[in-house]
């Protein structure tokens, strides 16, 4: 199971953090302010066959911390996205950890009463755009705690069972729509369209979440394994539509129209040559070129 705590401080993160690795035998993780490119520092945890985990604090608050003390952040809506596809396709359950707030629990805190409330609140906004299922917990709440556990044991279990055709692939475990792509373009990864700025990953990213509810309900995967630089090599992608429940497919360029020629599909440019050679079209263009083949 993979269990990620955000919230406050002071609100018992680490104290059901401590006490879930020790029931259930999980790697216990803390994170804080991110000391690498937040794509590294966040995705990198997750990218193979992440099981049995437990973190205390992770890219939620990376959302929330920078605007309460006016710092900058690398994270963006692009990556953003990327990563909750990624954490969804992982198993993920979120935990919400809050409790009611005084001056002081909060003694010694860089932040008032006032601010911790403003914070809080912050937190239950971005967790309400993640992807994964997300728990509300309070100090000594032992029955949630059992709730918490039984759910990201089977969206786990659930995940270990796509991850025996392949890891390389991120989103929803029952998603409407499997993106297809070509090639990872950086050898330093295996997942598709990682996004840095500049990039195509970066570019269908934004795209995406120009469309409401489009990226909870999709999954992406390459045609091509991370391996292969020219011809062959293609990912498991028949399997791995079948295992997701025959989705709708959309393919991104022709290495992937190849890919899936004896399935049902749609296609649309790969948006590297929309970014070279098609940018006029203007920002939300190539996203409404997906949806269009999503439901033709």
């Amino acid at each position: 199971m993979n269990i990620i705590i955000e919230g406050l401080d002071r609100t018992g993160k680490t104290t059901l953090a401590r006490a879930l690795a020790d029931r259930w035998g999980l790697r216990y993780r803390h994170f804080s302010k991110p000391e690498e490119h937040p794509l590294e520092e966040y995705g990198r945890v997750f990218e193979g066959h992440a099981r049995d985990l437990v973190i205390d604090r992770f890219h939620i608050g990376e959302t929330v911390w920078p605007t309460i003390f006016s710092r900058t952040s690398q994270l963006d809506t692009a990556m953003l996205t990327w990563l909750e596809m990624l954490l969804d396709s992982r198993g993920v359950v979120y935990v919400h950890s809050q409790r009611e707030l005084t001056e002081e629990i909060l003694a010694g805190e860089p932040i008032d009463l006032a601010q911790a409330r403003d914070v809080d609140r912050l937190f239950e906004h971005t967790l309400k755009l993640a992807h994964s299922p997300v728990f509300r917990w309070s100090l000594g709440d032992a029955e949630v705690e059992d709730v918490i556990a039984g759910a990201a044991a089977q969206r786990c279990w659930r995940a270990e069972e796509i991850g025996r055709i392949t890891h390389r692939w991120i989103g929803s475990m029952k998603p409407e729509v499997l993106l297809v792509g070509e090639r990872v373009n950086d050898p330093g990864w295996t997942l598709p369209f990682v996004p840095y700025r500049g990039t195509s990953g970066h570019f269908l990213l934004e795209e995406l979440s120009t469309l409401t509810g489009i990226p909870r309900r999709t999954a992406i995967v390459n045609s091509l394994t991370p391996e292969t630089r020219a011809g062959g090599g293609y990912e498991p992608v028949r399997d791995l539509w079948e295992e997701l429940g025959q989705p709708r497919i959309v393919t991104l360029g022709r290495t992937a129209d190849a890919c899936c020629s004896q399935l049902p599909h749609g296609s649309v440019h790969h948006p590297q040559y929309v970014r070279r050679f098609l940018r006029a079209k203007g920002p939300g263009w190539y996203g409404l070129q997906i949806a269009k083949e999503l439901d033709p």
